[in-house]
């Protein structure tokens, strides 16, 4: 298969492009400039650099039917968002997320409808339904309690508007706690696996919160059989997690 994957530099994205490109022929974008990354996002890149089939720069206002047309892509996993500070709504800035979230969508529906594209699948996020205290499934309203879960849900929606619009198969994923490789390293998670490796003691609450955390490779695999699981509606959503109840402790 022939497979475009967009936000390539984000901790899913990066994991996506490497695991994909096990069977598949993937290509992969960037949002800027691949020498202006800085940090664990650079990390990232330099290794997806060996991969040489990113094909294009999103912020350049690209020819986006020129790319549809040469590389006739049979899937889209649509990656690309805004997470900066994604967990402080005081400086989170929601402008500039639907900005960067929305870019392009119209345009790659409308192509994907013209050059055949057999789905679109769209990674989401859990915090799109803000706090419950129970499982969640796909039926509970979402209810956003961060700017980031609402800058998302906005996406979400966008997508399933297209979908319909064009008749294009779409797929939202919503995605809970992800750890692995190449995470960024301020997360919880990576904090205190990096210290248990190094036998460290890391200072926590009580870690007495409940979350369903799944690994990355374990994700990459839920992304990739969404693709064989044909569509009933022209668009649908799916959580991804473990459905098992763990406290970080």
């Amino acid at each position: 298969m022939r497979i475009l994957v967009t936000g390539s530099s984000s901790f899913i994205g990066y994991n996506l492009v490497k695991f994909l490109s096990k069977n598949h022929k993937v290509f992969w974008t960037t949002s800027k400039n691949i020498n202006d990354y800085r940090g664990i996002r650079k990390a990232r890149i330099e290794k997806l650099k060996k991969n040489k089939n990113i094909i294009l720069n999103l912020n350049k206002n690209p020819n986006i039917e020129k790319i549809f047309s040469k590389y006739k892509f049979d899937y889209i996993f649509l990656h690309h968002a805004y997470t900066k500070n994604a967990n402080n709504d005081k400086i989170f800035n929601l402008k500039k997320a639907l900005s960067v979230n929305l870019k392009c969508l119209e345009e790659i529906f409308f192509l994907s409808k013209k050059y055949g594209i057999k789905k679109i699948i769209h990674t989401g996020t859990n915090q799109e339904y803000g706090n419950y205290n129970k499982k969640i499934n796909e039926n509970f309203e979402k209810l956003p309690n961060t700017l980031y879960g609402l800058s998302k849900l906005i996406q979400s929606n966008h997508c399933k508007h297209l979908a319909n619009y064009f008749k294009v198969p779409c797929v939202s994923l919503k995605v809970f706690n992800v750890f692995g490789k190449l995470d960024n390293p301020k997360k919880v998670t990576s904090v205190v696996l990096k210290n248990i490796i190094n036998n460290r003691v890391t200072k926590l609450s009580s870690c007495s919160q409940i979350r369903d955390f799944i690994y990355i490779d374990d994700l990459c695999k839920c992304f990739e059989s969404i693709m064989l699981i044909k569509n009933k509606l022209f668009y649908e959503e799916f959580n991804i997690c473990s459905s098992i109840n763990i406290t970080l402790k």
